[in-house]
């Protein structure tokens, strides 16, 4: 390895560990509770098949992610560590693979590293889904994967890569329903365009990658406790987020707005490649770029034309979060082609930039935030101290889920919805729902959670 290649490969790591300070201190956010609270359910009951949510049971996702919380439980135990650890190494593991993947096609090792610093340093990556322990940084890795084997199955004409694909498909598909199947699909009619090749489709390996992608899902959807509810829910999921607008204007303004919006995620770097575009007027409409724009594009285009959906009029960004490794090969593609020694300069030092914020981030910012908004592990470990927890626990909480988690793993039992348990002794409610004696209030995040006991 050149000079280049060393310091390419060193912000890359620099920029995994950047993430890591302070990466307990943060409280829940988003979903994170919820796919604690889904794993250590499955933890608790043993039941590996079907989730459950406090008590309920659960058919809006699949279960692979909640089978990777409990598998980092066994390391970091539970905690706000388990699922955010899960998706900083599968963010590392991504940038290593983006790097990978474009050094196979380009034979450029410098320019490999140069893709996968560009993924990792991303805006929406470095600060917020490259930490967060949600699902979108595990199944961007998996969504990579399988579009990079479909590329390397058209290109190489080899079928065990269409084979391979499927199964990926099959796996993204159990972190999120439906989605996998679009991703799939798209990615494949894309190259199908792109080498004229639609018999091809027909084909004895990609027949085989087609039932394999419906088969590894399948086998796990027919022993949960409804399969046709989960479908029906999942579809549903996919469907609330895929509505058009039937505002016009504010269906053009999201036609605007949402490339922007892209733009903005995929800082410092989109900035830098748009100006090196305008400047140099660089010619990308090559192979293999011709063939990973149209996937993007394809792929894209979904979400661009979707304004609607659960009430919102643009889609949530974090959907195409799927499509930064190989937006990350472009960008990269550009900034080495055009052959400007101040370019990659600027691209090392807008890294940098970001990678600094980050620490300052995670250093400073998480815990302020921390300490202004307060602790509901501390909570629950006050409200483990007044009750008898060999009676039973309901929790009305949807503002603040974290705190029905850490009672949870606090108290070693599942706490149900008050529905569930119609004979709770306690209730922790942070809603209008109240019942019986109030033992007890908190204070979070401007809000209350308070006790109560019959």
């Amino acid at each position: 390895m050149n000079r280049q290649e060393v310091i390419t490969l060193f912000l890359i790591l620099l920029a995994f560990f950047s993430m890591l300070p302070n990466l307990t201190v943060l409280e829940p956010r988003g979903d994170e509770p919820l796919r604690l609270t889904l794993a250590y359910e499955m933890f608790i009951r043993g039941d590996y098949i079907q989730p459950t949510r406090l008590g309920d049971l659960y058919f809006n996702k699949p279960p692979m992610f909640m089978w990777l919380v409990v598998l980092f439980s066994k390391i970091v135990g539970w905690n706000i560590l388990t699922v955010r650890l899960i998706s900083v190494i599968f963010t590392l593991l991504t940038s290593f693979f983006v790097s990978l993947f474009a050094y196979r096609v380009f034979k450029n090792l410098f320019l490999g590293l140069i893709a996968g610093l560009s993924f990792i340093t991303f805006a929406d990556i470095l600060f917020y889904y490259g930490y967060l322990g949600e699902i979108d940084a595990t199944y961007t890795f998996f969504v990579a994967v399988m579009m990079f084997s479909i590329y390397f199955g058209f290109s190489k004409e080899k079928p065990v890569y269409i084979i391979l694909a499927g199964f990926l498909a099959g796996i993204i598909f159990l972190f999120k329903g439906y989605n996998a199947y679009g991703f799939y699909g798209l990615t494949i009619l894309a190259l199908s365009i792109y080498y004229r090749d639609y018999l091809k489709l027909f084909s004895k390996e990609f027949i085989i990658s087609y039932i394999i992608s419906i088969l590894v899902p399948a086998l796990w959807l027919i022993q949960t406790a409804d399969p046709i509810k989960y479908l029906q829910t999942m579809f549903f999921e996919v469907s609330s987020r895929a509505e058009g607008s039937k505002d016009v204007k504010k269906f053009f303004t999201h036609l605007i707005s949402f490339p922007l919006q892209n733009i903005k995620q995929t800082l410092l770097t989109s900035l830098l490649v748009i100006f090196v575009l305008i400047r140099y007027r660089v010619k990308i409409l090559k192979h293999p770029i011709k063939a990973f724009l149209l996937i993007l594009l394809l792929n894209y285009i979904p979400y661009l034309i979707f304004a609607g959906g659960k009430g919102m009029y643009t889609v949530d960004a974090r959907y195409v979060v799927p499509l930064f490794p190989l937006t990350a090969v472009v960008f990269a593609y550009i900034l080495v082609r055009v052959k400007r020694e101040w370019v990659i300069k600027a691209f090392f030092t807008l890294a940098v930039v970001s990678i600094i914020l980050r620490l300052v981030y995670g250093l400073v910012v998480f815990p302020k935030k921390a300490e202004k908004d307060g602790s509901l592990e501390k909570i629950s470990a006050d409200i483990v101290s007044i009750i008898d927890k060999n009676q039973k626990i309901a929790c009305a909480c949807r503002q603040y889920k974290g705190i029905c988690f850490f009672l949870e793993r606090d108290t070693g039992k599942i706490v149900g919805y008050p529905h569930v348990y119609p004979d709770w002794k306690y209730l922790v409610t942070c809603s209008n729902y109240k019942e019986g004696k109030l033992i007890k209030n908190y204070k979070y995040k401007g809000g209350k959670i308070e006790l109560y006991e019959r």
